[in-house]
């Protein structure tokens, strides 16, 4: 290059020979003192000798190349970046097609490969090249068939936004985020936005750009709003343009546009169109509220787009928020914590998962194993865990559907394990709730699981059967319905609580045992299971107890009903000594260890120890 003022040479390096003739700029480091004299004088380029301003600008690299680096249109998206950021006018040298345009008539029509190539040549011989060498370069290249993209400028409509930004920084602070820290990802989108939204695409697909163009003043003529339009292939409306009041013909718009023009207005359309009108005073109450919708549901990938572009088309249409709520969740990725990819053979299909394990595992495999915000490594064998979980659950209910339902509480007398139970179940819906109520969902997946298979189906189901069956009449009326009734009150009330992650087994049972879709049941509530909760400090040790007599009989190598003749457990389990007799054949309860002359002694912990004696 040579500077216009001053005849002094300038060595710039370049990979892409062929947009010389679209430089738009010449910049260098504003720190780099090498330069500091060019400041607003003028590069003539070589072959094409088109004057172009040299100036500063943060974007060049003292250490890369030679400092001073041409900006054209466009060699990557940092050459659109200050083209728009200096508001430049780019001159359009590649084509749809990728040949060069006739802005180049020495080299029009050729390749961009085969213009890059000439034009190499042609800087050689005519002595512009100072030096060439092999270097690694970063080529934009598209994600699906990986050929290299152009960036081609071409004419579009955009939707307003830049000045809306500072409100939508209102909204971002004034939502709820759950989980919170991803409110920053929008906030940090809304800070870079420096362009209006371009809203129109040239895709084959999509929702049609609704404007006829006229055939003698080319004015954009838009139809009455009412129909679905298709300018592509339809005649418009009308038959003379707005403008000139032409009636030689139009031309229809072939553009689609970007398929988060329809996605932005969705909770528009569903609440505030009075097509959907069905109840008048729902409907008002809907559209009385200082925000549009209530919560939106996405991915963490499209906060800048489908987010973004819906609060803004709420705050222009309705000059308020489109959402009082977002809860944003992370991706499935393959078991390394990469992205599934369909080119290298690591995505699983939903569809043979769901038909394979069912819609409810697959549904709570994504609710059990990431809190919100972050991504799922999925793996198959603990979505089969999940599986066998929900069909243990339905085996239990099935169980339980035996026993008569006791609707009259006078009927009963409950007794301490049922009492403890109930304690549990209403520690379990309190937590459960709380993980509901931010919609981190892995809270009440994992809290409601563990309590079913863990606490209520190894342990009290097994601790309650005999009295549940009572074949020896060893129970009197009352506590034997107390058994019933309690297997039914966890039934019903677990079965409410999974309803929001395993809705469709959850309504088979309680269709079947209970004639009603637990899709239309009140949330359970803690107080409501158990006014006052007891005996809630025994369950580890319970559990730990009922764990150990196991696995004593099965280290001997015998049935899990083999008879215990004597047996000394700690006394803090005293209240629950008739059922844990039944439930492991114990025939005598000592109360004294020191008393014992003969057993196995088993001790849990420096403080717990039992003995057994089959």
């Amino acid at each position: 290059f040579k500077v216009k003022e001053t005849g002094e040479e300038l060595i710039i390096s370049t990979s892409r020979p062929e947009l010389i003739p679209a430089i738009g700029v010449v910049i260098f480091n504003p720190k780099d003192e090498r330069y500091l004299h060019l400041k607003g004088k003028t590069a003539i380029s070589p072959i094409f000798e088109d004057e172009v301003p040299i100036m500063p600008h943060h974007y060049a690299k003292a250490e890369f190349g030679t400092g001073i680096m041409m900006v054209c249109a466009y060699g990557d998206s940092g050459d659109v970046q200050i083209f728009r950021e200096l508001q430049l006018n780019p001159q359009t040298v590649i084509d749809t097609d990728g040949k060069i345009t006739e802005q180049v008539p020495a080299y029009t029509g050729l390749t961009v490969k085969a213009a890059k190539k000439q034009i190499a040549i042609d800087l050689e011989e005519q002595g512009f090249i100072l030096e060439k060498a092999d270097e690694p370069h970063n080529f934009p290249t598209c994600s699906r068939c990986k050929k290299e993209v152009e960036f081609l400028a071409m004419p579009e409509y955009y939707l307003k936004q830049v000045e809306y930004v500072p409100k939508l920084h209102e909204y971002a602070q004034e939502m709820d985020f759950f989980p919170p820290f991803m409110r920053q990802v929008w906030v940090d989108w809304l800070n870079v936005v420096s362009i209006d939204w371009p809203i129109s695409r040239r895709r084959y697909y999509g929702t049609e750009v609704p404007i006829w163009y006229c055939k003698k003043c080319n004015h954009p003529n838009v139809p009455e709003p009412g129909p679905y339009y298709q300018p592509w292939k339809d005649d418009p409306p009308f038959g003379t343009c707005k403008k000139c009041n032409s009636s030689e013909g139009f031309e229809g718009d072939s553009r689609t546009f970007d398929t988060w023009m329809d996605s932005s207005i969705s909770e528009i359309y569903i609440t505030t169109h009075p097509h959907n009108k069905k109840d008048e005073e729902l409907f008002k109450e809907l559209n009385s509220r200082p925000f549009i919708c209530d919560i939106r549901p996405q991915g963490k990938d499209i906060v800048r787009t489908w987010l973004h572009y819906t609060m803004l088309r709420g705050l222009q249409l309705h000059n308020k928020p489109a959402f009082n709520h977002a809860w944003i969740s992370g991706h499935v990725v393959n078991s390394k914590g990469e992205k599934m990819s369909k080119s290298k053979g690591t995505v699983v299909q939903p569809e043979k998962m769901i038909e394979k394990y069912g819609g409810d595992a697959v549904r709570f495999y994504g609710a059990a194993e990431a809190s919100h915000g972050s991504d799922i490594r999925f793996n198959q064998q603990r979505l089969q865990g999940i599986s066998k979980f929900i069909n243990k659950f339905y085996n239990i209910a099935k169980f339980v559907s035996r026993f008569p339902i006791i609707e009259d509480e006078s009927e009963i007398s409950l007794q301490p394990a049922d009492e403890w139970i109930l304690s549990e179940l209403a520690r379990t819906i309190e937590e459960s709730h709380k993980g509901y109520e931010i919609y981190d969902f892995q809270i009440p997946a994992n809290t409601l699981r563990n309590f079913a298979w863990e606490t209520f189906a190894s342990h009290y189901v097994e601790l309650v059967k005999g009295r549940a069956y009572n074949r020896n009449n060893s129970y009197n009326s009352k506590e034997q319905k107390a058994a019933w009734f309690t297997l039914h009150k966890i039934i019903k009330e677990l079965t409410k609580a999974l309803a929001p992650i395993i809705p469709f087994v959850t309504d088979l049972i309680y269709r079947g045992i209970y004639d009603s879709s637990v899709h239309i049941q009140v949330f359970p509530k803690p107080e409501e299971i158990i006014k006052k909760s007891v005996l809630t400090n025994i369950t580890s040790l319970l559990l730990e107890i009922n764990s150990a007599i196991w696995k004593f009989k099965k280290d001997k190598k015998l049935p899990l009903n083999t008879p215990i003749k004597q047996a000394y457990l700690p006394k803090e389990l005293s209240p629950l000594m008739g059922d844990l007799q039944s439930m492991h054949g114990i025939e005598s309860m000592v109360e004294n260890i020191d008393s014992i002359k003969e057993g196995e002694t088993i001790s849990l912990s420096e403080e717990t120890t039992i003995n057994l004696k089959l």
